[in-house]
């Protein structure tokens, strides 16, 4: 089942010591880590990414189509 399966972990906003997000970029950014099959191991990447784009990942993990009023993009780089 492992071999099946990818883990999606990250946060819907950013913060300081346990506040929530504010104007600075330490402030608005979130985690997003992705690990499982056809994952690229190791991959660190800089683009950005908004919280929309992670249902738009899940959508293109599970071969959906996304629909037409979804602004998101899925994370195509992660994927080998």
């Amino acid at each position: 089942m492992l071999d099946e399966t990818i883990f999606i972990l990250t946060a819907d906003h950013g913060g300081i010591n346990k506040g929530h997000g504010g104007i600075t970029m330490q402030e608005m950014q979130t985690p997003f880590i992705i690990s499982g099959k056809n994952v690229k191991k190791g991959l660190e990447f800089h683009e950005s990414m908004m919280q929309f784009d992670v249902a738009s990942t899940i959508a293109y993990i599970f071969e959906l189509e996304q629909p037409q009023v979804w602004i998101g993009r899925p994370m195509k780089q992660v994927f080998k």
